[in-house]
């Protein structure tokens, strides 16, 4: 007989798979990644709303999903649901589709009953996102006390309000995640809002969500997950204060698929970052995210699946230096990249480009700000042999709650020494105010501002937009082109070499570049003297200016598609304006000149010898000459403000192919990289415990290098201000054209970092307005400002070793009265004019006048 003619039969054959065939489904549903393709299709067949996305397929997640509804079927739960959309027992707060959104399915799952929030305390909210190991395969059925009663002060954001969090089916991290965060805050409320979805793709998160994008990894039908986010965001601000503590992101399964998506991995999640943090209202959102692997151990899982001939290959690349051992995983995962998908697919598996996603996880916790990756390392797994246990949930969720805890002890400790410093929180409103009203007021389209006292930053913050017309906010983390801010920059590398034995201060430019050899200045016939490297970096090295020349000569520096090289051999063909050392005029062609010098000196390209000499050891990893296509996306817009309205301007980051590198004058970078080369520069050449310069370089820099002028005046990279009596500016600072502004106050103790992106002249007023309240935060102690020049010999030994480390032979920190005495015969020897009153010994004051001339750069030790 056939059944379609037969209702009651075809009921009674129903009702017979569901009591017979219904405990395989979910035994061979548990075991899915054993099931056969045959089998699969047997289940689309009896069950087609199954497959969620019509591809003819079950993947994980849809498989999961069906195990959720027979659960749901077994447990009595409503018979009226699709596999695709769990139930709960929980009451919804408003009859409407956005909170059973796919984003929010098993969030709704596992809250306990509506709850109200405690008043006492603050309620900290953190948002969960990810796919199927944050969505959580674990069971309820296998959670134990304290993870299966209401908890007073946990929420979860369920059915469109604040419930507790029970799970009843499935759970993830978050539930242990939760419970040792109120252990942790004893008098606070922890809420979760969790987005989540099995076998998802970074583009369904995202903010600028598209199906086409989406549906990369097949999730186009799942919708916006961001926006199911934000829903809830809106409503929960609208019926609580939630004060949001942190973003827990774990996925990246689903893009080690496919090759552009792992490609793009690191910028599509810079960019979900900082939409989030914008759109929750915090530029230093905390970020966690457990990775499978730290980039040792993932260097190391490549390597074993590859031939000795394909190490061989990648280290040792035909025609090229040996690849460096800090830079050997870059070159394994570029390898890598270039393999036919078949050839990758043998060797990784079903996700041949997750090491790619990995790497882009370990780097978004060294580049990106306030973003930690975190290692759990092995977790127990399910029976899949791909989801974690139960026991694995929990201790995933515990291991990134111990993350939290950590960030928030250090977070602290930095809001206590803000205190101690003498910072007061409307001090800090202040400057926020001033970058406030000037976006308000039209002055800027953004611009960020940030402030570190004694090591420790008491202001980081960005207002306005970086883009107007698309209304993209401005974050601390924007990539932005600092003009004439990288001056100071490429003096350090400079200095860097000159610690290295590469390069003397004092050694003439023709040694490296014979073209200049006999170079004449303007309207003389005979030579002028040799230009030296000190020449270069202290704008006196007799070459024009920037302002009010030739057309031909401001190509030389704003050509950016002829390479450097190039540019020298042109600038070599013009005769100087003035002899070298003898004036000073700022020169961007000088520093070209510079960068060639170096170039030539090493036999690398400028962007490999900064990279090696100062960028890699300081730990810049976003600084650049040179970005990348992609990250040139990111660079704010240009405005320049016309007849009251700001207008965008061509920006170099437009430029198609950046070939020419303006050393003094095309630096990328960011404002805490910025920050990073300060607090160097303020702690004599030390950061994070690493000598990254010299401390006799870094004094070098401070020292008048230039002839003294009544206004500012130039040390090596440097203008400088405060001069002390011994001639060393205790303040040093730079400014670009496109507005970038970096300081350095040692009174203070202070480093300040002002970007924007928009014209000097027009954001000057709101730079000395920032920098003026600074000030007032940190004045100059009394004390200090009116105590009287040091005296005696222990004075003068401190002096000596302040301005001649070099002079400390043993290198135990202090002049010994055996040093000083070498110091002393030698100042005798080459100046004996200081021997005012001729008696062959320098007395202390005789000492004192010497070593106050050392300090304006007069001589040297």
């Amino acid at each position: 007989m056939k059944l379609e003619k037969r209702p009651l039969v075809v009921a009674m054959y129903s009702m017979l798979v569901l009591v017979v065939f219904l405990p395989g489904v979910l035994s061979a549903v548990a075991q899915e990644s054993e099931l056969s393709e045959e089998r699969k299709s047997q289940l689309i067949k009896r069950f087609p709303k199954s497959d969620a996305n019509k591809d003819g397929k079950l993947d994980d997640a849809e498989l999961r999903a069906l195990q959720d509804f027979f659960e749901a079927r077994r447990n009595n739960a409503p018979r009226n649901k699709t596999p695709s959309t769990p139930t709960s027992d929980a009451k919804p707060h408003a009859d409407t589709d956005k909170w059973k959104t796919v984003g929010l399915q098993q969030a709704n799952t596992m809250g306990g009953g509506e709850a109200a929030i405690p008043k006492s305390g603050k309620f900290r909210v953190f948002v969960l996102m990810g796919q199927s190991n944050m969505h959580g395969t674990g069971r309820a059925k296998e959670l134990k006390a304290p993870y299966t009663h209401k908890h007073d002060r946990i929420r979860i954001w369920a059915n469109g309000r604040w419930e507790y969090l029970v799970p009843s089916q499935r759970f993830g991290p978050g539930v242990s995640f939760a419970h040792q965060l109120a252990a942790f805050w004893p008098n606070d409320t922890i809420g979760i809002i969790k987005v989540s979805s099995g076998g998802t793709g970074i583009r369904g998160f995202e903010k600028k969500w598209s199906f086409e994008r989406a549906n990369l990894t097949f999730d186009g039908k799942k919708g916006s997950l961001y926006k199911d986010l934000m829903n809830a965001v809106a409503e929960a601000k609208r019926i609580s204060k939630p004060e949001f503590c942190g973003f827990f992101w774990k996925q990246g399964a689903a893009d080690g698929t496919k090759k552009v998506l792992a490609n793009d991995y690191y910028d599509t999640f810079k960019l979900l970052v900082s939409d989030l943090r914008a759109d929750l209202g915090d530029p230093d959102l905390p970020v966690f995210v457990p990775a499978y692997m730290n980039d040792e151990d993932l260097l190391k899982a490549a390597m074993s699946n590859m031939s000795d001939e394909d190490l061989s290959r990648i280290k040792n690349p035909a025609g090229k230096p040996e690849v460096k051992k800090d830079e050997l995983l870059q070159a394994v995962l570029n390898y890598l990249n270039e393999l036919s998908f078949s050839k990758l697919r043998k060797m990784s598996g079903k996700r041949p480009y997750m090491m790619e996603v990995i790497a882009s996880q370990n780097r978004a916790g060294r580049e990106i700000h306030n973003v930690a990756t975190i290692y759990p390392g092995e977790l127990p797994k399910g029976a899949d042999g791909t989801h974690y246990s139960a026991e694995g949930y929990i201790t995933l969720g515990k291991f990134t709650a111990s993350a939290v805890q950590e960030f928030y002890k250090e977070n602290t400790s930095a809001a206590v020494d803000r205190h101690s410093h003498g910072v007061t929180q409307d001090q800090l409103e202040s400057l926020s105010d001033i970058m406030r009203q000037a976006v308000k007021q039209q002055q800027i389209a953004g611009c960020s501002f940030q402030v570190v006292h004694k090591g420790k930053t008491v202001f980081r913050e960005a207002f306005g937009y970086a883009d107007i017309e698309s209304k993209r906010p401005f974050t601390t983390d924007e990539l932005l082109p600092i003009a004439s801010v990288s001056k100071p920059f490429m003096a350090s590398v400079v200095m860097a070499l000159v610690d290295q034995g590469k390069l003397n201060l004092d050694d003439p430019v023709e040694k490296y570049l014979p073209k200049f050899k006999g170079i004449k200045v303007e309207g003389n016939q005979s030579p002028a003297r040799p230009m030296t490297i000190r020449h270069l970096l202290s704008h006196t090295a007799g070459f024009w200016g920037n302002k009010g020349i030739t057309p031909e000569k401001t190509d030389l520096i704003r050509n950016f598609e002829r390479p450097l090289a190039e540019t020298i051999e042109l600038v070599a063909e013009y005769d100087l304006v003035y002899e070298p050392g003898t004036k000073w005029i700022y020169s961007g062609v000088g520093y070209c000149v510079l960068g060639r010098v170096a170039e030539v000196a090493l036999g690398q390209s400028l962007e490999e010898i900064a990279r090696d000499a100062l960028f890699r050891p300081l730990g810049l990893n976003n600084t650049t000459f040179l970005p990348s296509k992609e990250a040139r996306k990111t660079v704010p817009t240009g405005y320049l403000k016309k007849g009251g309205k700001l207008q965008k301007q061509p920006s170099l980051a437009q430029i198609e192919e950046l070939r020419f590198i303006l050393p003094g004058g095309s630096l990328f970078t960011t404002l805490d990289e910025l920050a990073a080369l300060g607090q160097m520069h303020l702690n004599d050449g030390v950061y994070n415990g690493k000598r990254i310069l010299s401390e006799a370089s870094v004094t070098e820099m401070r020292r008048l290098q230039s002839p003294d002028r009544p206004q500012r005046t130039y040390g090596l990279g440097w203008f400088r201000g405060d001069v002390s009596e011994y001639g060393l500016a205790d303040q040093v600072f730079h400014g670009g054209a496109l507005g970038a502004h970096f300081r350095i106050d040692r009174s203070r103790e202070v480093v300040c970092v002002f970007l924007v992106h928009q014209t000097a002249v027009q954001v000057q007023d709101l730079k000395n307005k920032l920098v003026e309240q600074v000030n007032e935060m940190f004045p100059v102690s009394k004390s200090r400002a009116d105590a009287p020049a040091p005296t005696g010999n222990n004075a003068i030994k401190q002096q000596i070793l302040k301005l001649f480390p070099q002079a400390d032979t043993n290198k135990d920190g202090v002049i010994s009265d055996a040093e000083e005495a070498v110091v002393s015969r030698r100042a005798l020897k080459r100046y004996p004019k200081a021997d005012r009153d001729g008696d062959g010994v320098l007395s202390d004051a005789e000492k004192q006048a010497l070593l106050r001339t050392a300090g304006r750069g007069e001589l040297e030790y």
